[in-house]
């Protein structure tokens, strides 16, 4: 874990800065969303459509393009891992999309919403697990390295916050404002997988 946290501060200038700006970024949309939510009654910033969902639907977008980036330069048996996270962004992507309401053709649609995205998530998830079982052992020994990474520690984290607004969204927590609760959290759990993203491929490289 001290060694994972350790690798974090190695990652490059750029990064640092891209980090830094993103995460005032973050608490001002947090902050303004609060206040307006919470304190101004405006409950428009955290429904559907609304500020929040709307900044959740950029951060994902741009963590699957920060994980994407690096696909093609990372040796064979890393290049998995961002693969699953790419796969990953997507998925919660589509979740978040409301693809219908969208000017595009009906192919996108049917294939982008309802029981056809599911299907269609379901049918990548299916040829991602088999590719990776082909090359099981050498991806579950690379794993195993890559737990004790500070990109793993981004991606648990993130799955934590994930989680954390589930558990209002399913109201195990009854309150007024679960909703600002649920997709606060949501976007600080999406904000840690674009900062993985940011940083996947130099950490990556570290651990091949």
């Amino acid at each position: 874990m001290t060694q994972g946290i350790k690798s974090l501060f190695g990652i490059g200038r750029f990064q640092k800065g891209i980090i830094v700006i993103s995460f005032f970024m973050l608490v001002g949309v947090q902050l303004y969303a609060c206040y307006m939510g919470l304190f101004a009654g405006v409950e428009d910033v955290y429904w559907e459509n609304g500020l929040l969902e709307n900044v959740q639907v950029v951060t994902l977008f741009a963590a699957l393009l920060m994980f994407a980036r690096y696909l093609k330069d990372l040796p064979r048996y890393n290049f998995i891992i961002n693969l699953v996270m790419t796969l990953l962004c997507f998925t919660f992507l589509l979740r978040e999309l409301q693809v219908e309401d969208f000017d595009i053709p009906t192919i996108f649609i049917v294939l982008f919403s309802g029981l056809g995205k599911w299907i269609f998530l379901t049918a990548l998830w299916v040829v991602l697990g088999l590719y990776a079982l082909r090359y099981f052992s050498v991806y579950w020994k690379n794993f195993q390295i890559f737990a004790r990474t500070g990109f793993s520690i981004l991606i648990i984290s993130g799955g934590v916050f994930l989680l954390l607004g589930d558990v209002f969204e399913k109201h195990i927590f009854p309150t007024v404002h679960f909703r600002f609760y649920e997709e606060s959290l949501e976007l600080v759990g999406f904000y840690l997988l674009f900062v993985a993203g940011l940083i996947s491929g130099q950490q990556m490289r570290l651990e091949d």
